[in-house]
């Protein structure tokens, strides 16, 4: 290296210097010279302290502080006039000129067979493909072969059958009844009359006014009703059921043809006013088995009851011995409760005899019966059903009448 003091600073160019001299430089900077080492060399691991903590601090923003003017006030909605209410109009109804008509199509237009028939058309005039449109200035092409097949015509369409109305059911007498309703009848119209006035109606009278008038309270009111030519079972009936007097019900029961009717007689006796007298006269003369229905009826008055029972008892005494075996046998010997007192004669006793008993009721019944003969009791256990049955066998040992010798034997 040269002065650089001695030279001319123009020819200065270049200055070498030597790192190597520089204390500490070598060691500091390594060495990159050396061509012969290729391989990279790996970074020293630096310790914990070494880590370099970047801490941010973003500061939050001040928010502006809003005025009165953009407060929010909960305001209550405004509510609306009778002018902003919503109607629910009912849509008019249409006249016969906006019906639709499903109509069949005219009769010019027609289906060519095919499309090499077709006449030539304008472009302009393009008609629907399979249709043709008939008009006076158009002209068939002379060319055109007339089909001899005749045009099909359109078949009448069938007119639906009218539906049959369906048939009413016949009401029944009581739905009959209820619907005119007679006391209604009887209790605003006919009853503020006075009762010279109501017998003179009654007379002349027919249709609901001559119903509602049976059931009037006055007995010269129901002699005026029988009276008149319009009267018939079906007043007779209502007399029956509603009258509350034993003189207008003996006016009914005076009618033949009204006391033989028997819907009549069941009425009669579940009217608590019937007398013994008129219940004898109705069903003094009726079957055993008849008398025997009213007996046990819980319709019946008992008034009436105990009437019919006594009836009873006297028409046991004068009926057959066949009608009275029959009687026991029907009614499985039920009837013998009430016949307490009454004995059987020796013709009813052999004809109960002849025949055979199964039925534990009707074996029971008679050997709880005090008059049921020694015969009898004696037939009952020879049944092969009784010799089976200790229970029965027990309850015929114990009846009086059974005599001892049928014991012994037994």
């Amino acid at each position: 290296m040269g002065d650089p003091e001695g030279d001319d600073p123009e020819e200065v160019r270049a200055v070498r210097v030597d790192l190597a001299s520089i204390p500490d430089f070598a060691e500091a900077v390594p060495d990159f010279s050396e061509s012969s080492s290729s391989e990279s060399k790996e970074l020293p691991a630096l310790d914990p302290e070494h880590e370099l903590h970047v801490e941010v601090t973003i500061p939050e923003p001040e928010l502006p502080v809003l005025g009165p003017e953009h407060e929010v006030h909960d305001d209550e909605l405004p509510v609306l006039g009778p002018e902003h209410e919503v109607h629910d109009d009912e849509l008019p109804v249409l006249g016969a000129e906006h019906e639709v008509r499903d109509e069949a199509p005219p009769d010019e237009w027609r289906a060519y067979p095919g499309e090499d028939d077709l006449p030539d058309i304008d472009d302009d005039e393009q008609p629907l493909p399979g249709l043709e449109v008939a008009s006076a200035d158009r002209v068939e092409p002379a060319d055109a072969e007339p089909t001899d097949e005749p045009e099909p015509e359109p078949e009448p369409e069938p007119e639906p059958e009218p539906e049959p109305e369906p048939e009413s059911e016949p009401a029944t007498p009581e739905e009959l009844e209820a619907s005119r309703n007679y006391r209604q009848i009887y209790e605003l119209e006919l009853r503020p009359l006075e009762r010279d006035a109501r017998v003179l109606l009654a007379r002349t009278a027919e249709g609901s006014v001559l119903c509602a008038l049976c059931l009037d309270a006055e007995p010269q009111v129901i002699r005026a009703v029988l009276e008149n030519s319009l009267s018939g079972l079906d007043h007779a009936r209502l007399i029956a059921q509603h009258h509350k007097n034993p003189v207008g019900l003996e006016l009914v029961v005076q009618r033949t043809e009204f006391a033989r009717d028997t819907q009549v007689q069941r009425l009669m006796v579940r009217n608590t006013q019937l007398t013994e007298a008129l219940l004898r006269r109705l069903i003094g003369q009726k079957p055993l088995r008849e008398l025997y229905k009213v007996c046990i009826d819980r319709d019946v008055a008992e008034k009436n009851r105990v009437g019919s029972r006594g009836l009873l008892r006297s028409r046991w005494g004068s009926s057959s011995s066949e009608e009275r075996a029959d009687f026991v046998v029907a009614t499985e010997a039920r009837c013998l409760t009430l016949l307490v007192g009454q004995t059987f004669d020796s013709r009813m006793t052999s004809i109960l005899c002849s025949r055979q008993f199964t039925s534990v009721l009707f074996i029971q019944n008679l050997a709880r019966f005090p008059a049921c003969p020694p015969a009898l009791l004696v037939h009952l256990l020879k049944q092969p059903f009784v010799r089976k049955s200790a229970a029965l066998k027990k309850a015929i040992f114990q009846h009086p009448n059974l005599p001892s010798t049928a014991k012994k034997n037994l």
